[in-house]
């Protein structure tokens, strides 16, 4: 499945609703393809969880039990094309008995992506099909290439913010995948610069719980190429690459974030969980633009 522009050329996989190639009109390939050396992914979708829930399991305030791995239950399903043009497509998952199992709601997801010259605008969302509210968050994991082009380092590039940002972040705790908010750990942030290197995620992720900025760009520190990020509804943002020094940087706009060792299990009450009433839709909204 394929849109393309006189920009850009976009594949998409019905395995999780989402990429599989990015390339601009020079063939340039932006996006990570998944060697299981590094990380076999490639940008799957958060929902209707970003990161871990403790022991995988949380409870509603109404006392429904969400069973989950990280990240959710979309990624690894099977979509189908909803709609499709020549630069737009949009998939569409409907709830079933196996999902929910997992997350005990009636529910259609739908992912859309839709070319805008060099940009790549994308919604995710969720419809309640159901006579009951639905609790979510929700987010992106794209992987881009780093470095874009042979012959360069990881720490050639670096990732821009359009704000200063905070120089500490919340401890990622390996045996539990939880973050401990209490206790944060430096980032080398230079106002709204941090220079990439792969001991950046020797402790696995970054999370920005106290986001000021709502674009980021992944770039060349000498040159016009990268990726620049746009959310600008969404709170949170996740840096991520493997501990043991893949080539690619996965920029994660997020509603929600990771559980907190110091929180409880009521899934109400993390930070962004939102609602979407019976018949009506939550999404989020963000941009892609491809640099060079």
């Amino acid at each position: 499945m394929v849109i393309k522009n006189d920009k850009l050329t976009v594949e998409f996989t019905s395995l999780g609703g989402t990429f599989t190639s990015i390339k601009n009109a020079e063939g340039r390939e932006y996006l990570w393809q998944g060697d299981p050396a590094f990380w076999k992914g490639q940008a799957p979708i958060c929902f209707p969880v970003c990161g871990s829930l403790r022991n995988n399991t949380a409870t509603t305030i109404e006392g429904k039990t969400l069973s989950m791995p990280r990240h959710g239950i979309v990624k690894d399903r099977e979509f189908e094309v909803a709609e499709q043009t020549d630069t737009s497509i949009t998939f569409r998952l409907e709830s079933d008995e196996q999902l929910k199992e997992k997350y005990p709601y009636e529910f259609s997801f739908e992912t859309s992506y839709a070319l805008d010259g060099n940009m790549i605008h994308i919604t995710y969302r969720v419809n309640n099909h159901g006579d009951v509210k639905i609790p979510y968050t929700m987010g992106g994991h794209t992987g881009f290439r780093c470095p874009l082009d042979e012959g360069e380092d990881y720490s050639d590039y670096v990732v821009e913010f359009d704000q200063p940002e905070q120089d500490t972040v919340p401890t990622p705790v390996a045996q539990t995948a939880l973050l401990d908010t209490q206790n944060r750990m430096p980032v080398p942030q230079e106002g709204k610069r941090l220079r990439l290197s792969h001991s950046l995620f020797l402790n696995d992720l970054l999370c920005y719980d106290h986001l000021k900025s709502s674009v980021v760009t992944m770039k060349h520190k000498d040159k016009e190429k990268g990726v620049r990020v746009s959310f600008p509804d969404l709170p949170y943002l996740v840096l991520w690459s493997s501990k043991n020094g893949g080539d690619f940087l996965c920029i994660e706009p997020w509603s929600g974030t990771c559980t907190a060792e110091d929180e409880d299990d009521i899934y109400d009450h993390k930070p962004g969980v939102a609602y979407v009433k019976p018949g009506q839709k939550g999404e989020i909204h963000f941009t892609y633009e491809i640099i060079g």
